[in-house]
């Protein structure tokens, strides 16, 4: 199969079982708002942005360097080093965000936040685990695995959360079905990349590392401003208006953050693997005809929903 029949099955696989799964993740989440008071939504957003943050700031571009360097004798190696910086940086940050988180919340206007922080830390270290064999299969250019483990970690969070919640668990029926859906995503990654594939062990080498962060830096400060651009405001909103008008918020951005995420980022994460496999010389008019191409697909898409917002807002949330 050539390469581009790969990345045009490879980005159809992702974007239909993402918006698949997403569907079903926005449908629970509307259901939710039967059971939980914004406020309630809102602590546990800010627990969750508060997590993610810890978990950005100890993301250098490890897992793209595994894709595009992790080819030929030196795979094994630079799998390796990369899975050790996932997982030792990930205990340092999310473990110290477990212990001390709580005494961030008040900042942010967010007392009641603190007991959703260690769940929350929880959740996305197992997610986190699922970085690496999430990479292996990016990098052989098998996506089936990665979009099914998007769907049905959106299906088991969404029957999760809506079961607890209607048993009256609060704000943690959230973060009991985060930890759900990221261990259901880490299963089903690990047995389709299986374990010796990432985490089989090699001499560590301090030149390994170095060329690592020299090659993910920049991707790592990237990621960082991408991220907090699309999360701190809503600290920013908690902070002066609360946590209740931090959950509506929130639940109007992710509805208008669906051609972004579920549609652009996918088609990228297939995209990566793809233009390493290209020439070198041949890889800026890739990337220019793919950025076209991306910019035809999501901002109608945008622009769509911005203009039904209204009525469709009416008629979910009647």
């Amino acid at each position: 199969m050539s390469l581009a029949n790969k990345a045009a099955r490879g980005a159809l696989w992702t974007v239909v079982s993402s918006m698949g799964g997403r569907a079903v993740g926005v449908l629970g989440t509307l259901i939710m708002t039967r059971f939980l008071a914004p406020e309630t939504i809102g602590e546990v957003a800010d627990a969750t942005i508060l997590c993610m943050t810890a978990n950005w700031v100890t993301i250098w571009g490890f897992g793209q360097y595994a894709v595009v360097k992790g080819r030929g004798a030196d795979a094994h190696e630079v799998t390796y080093h990369a899975t050790v910086a996932y997982v030792v940086l990930g205990l340092l940050a999310l473990g110290t965000i477990a212990l001390l988180g709580g005494r961030l919340t008040p900042m942010i206007n967010a007392p009641l936040a603190a007991q959703f922080v260690p769940g929350m830390a929880l959740a996305i270290f197992i997610r986190r685990l699922g970085a690496m064999p999430e990479r292996v299969l990016t990098r052989q250019m098998m996506f089936r695995a990665s979009g099914m483990a998007l769907a049905f970690g959106e299906i088991t969070y969404t029957i999760s959360a809506i079961s607890l919640a209607a048993l009256g668990l609060g704000g943690m029926a959230i973060v009991y079905a985060n930890i759900v859906q990221s261990t259901v995503m880490l299963l089903i990654l690990v047995r389709a990349a299986g374990v010796s594939s990432w985490a089989k062990p090699t001499p560590l080498r301090w030149w390994r590392f170095k060329d690592m962060l020299a090659y993910g830096v920049p991707l790592g400060v990237q990621g960082i401003a991408n991220q907090a651009s699309r999360y701190w405001d809503k600290l920013a909103i908690s902070h002066f208006f609360g946590t209740g008008a931090v959950g509506t918020y929130n639940m109007a951005y992710n509805l208008a953050d669906i051609p972004a995420i579920q549609v652009g980022e996918q088609i990228a994460l297939v995209l990566m693997p793809s233009m390493a496999e290209l020439p070198r010389e041949r890889r800026p008019g890739a990337l220019e005809r793919s950025s076209a191409l991306l910019s035809l697909i999501i901002f109608p898409l945008a622009v769509g929903l911005g203009l039904v917002a209204y009525p469709l807002i009416g008629l979910l949330l009647p």
